[in-house]
């Protein structure tokens, strides 16, 4: 099985920043099919991106080969991911829309309502997914433990600003369209 957080990592940290436009557009066209191709296989049909999915079109007892659950940390990688695209390739609305429409899912489905943060998973992926990791805490989310820490949600935040304020690509959309 393919992980989808890595992919992600590696387009915001390969995207080539320092390049002039020129060049930096050479290297887009001849990777942004592979990183279409990537963003389309780990898309979950509600919404964010699954944790992993096999490479080979197998099957196992009639039951596709993925872990559907919608991770904290591969959707803010996912954004992260897209809002670099969005703006290295600004002229190319598909990317803008890709990224609004992540930052919509993590502000409806993954951020605590009532003290904010991000959550691990979308309620709606806890019983399925990780019902023996969830016996012990009756079905509650928890914000953080042992393999959920804070880098993934701060660094796409970090990265966010500093390349809105490099005064390039779309206005970000609010994380939460409705908290004023």
């Amino acid at each position: 099985i393919t992980r989808a957080g890595q992919p992600f990592q590696l387009i915001a940290k390969l995207l080539p920043w320092s390049l002039d436009k020129p060049q930096r557009d050479t290297i887009l066209s001849k990777s942004v099919d592979t990183i279409e191709a990537c963003v389309n296989f780990f898309a979950h049909p509600d919404g964010g991106y699954m944790f992993g999915r096999s490479v080979y079109p197998m099957k196992l007892r009639n039951t596709d080969l993925r872990v559907p659950v919608r991770d904290w940390w591969v959707q803010s990688e996912a954004a992260r991911a897209l809002l670099a695209l969005a703006l290295v390739l600004p002229e190319s609305a598909v990317w803008h829309e890709r990224f609004t429409t992540q930052l919509n899912f993590i502000g409806s489905s993954l951020i605590d309502e009532r003290y904010r943060g991000f959550l691990e998973c979308p309620q709606e992926d806890v019983a399925p997914a990780r019902s023996r990791w969830y016996q012990d805490r009756g079905s509650r989310q928890l914000k953080t433990h042992i393999w959920k820490d804070l880098s993934h949600e701060s660094h796409f935040l970090m990265d966010a600003i500093q390349w809105l304020r490099m005064g390039v690509g779309p206005t970000m959309p609010a994380l939460n369209p409705s908290a004023n």
